[in-house]
């Protein structure tokens, strides 16, 4: 945190993969049929029925499912305490 501005600058964000398993267009259009995928960024939701078609990740799963809570949380202390985040 700046003490002139008392802003709080986020350090860069962490790199992410999300790997699928193979799909098949039926099962595709069963999923659009739910709705579940109509308010999703990226048009699945790994916690919801989407989940089922992640083979694995690699990264933060926080990422995949919205917001890195834990780690904007430990930036903002770290910010507050002049310290460098870990």
């Amino acid at each position: 945190m700046s003490p002139r501005s008392n802003q709080l600058a986020m350090s860069p964000g962490s790199s992410l993969q999300v790997e699928f398993a193979p799909l098949d267009p039926a099962l595709i259009d069963a999923y659009i049929a739910t709705g579940e995928p109509m308010d999703k960024a990226g048009s699945y939701g790994i916690q919801g029925l989407g989940g089922v078609f992640v083979k694995g990740i690699r990264g933060c799963y926080q990422n995949v499912v919205g917001f890195p809570l834990h780690r904007f949380c430990a930036e903002v202390d770290a910010a507050r305490l002049g310290i460098q985040a870990s």
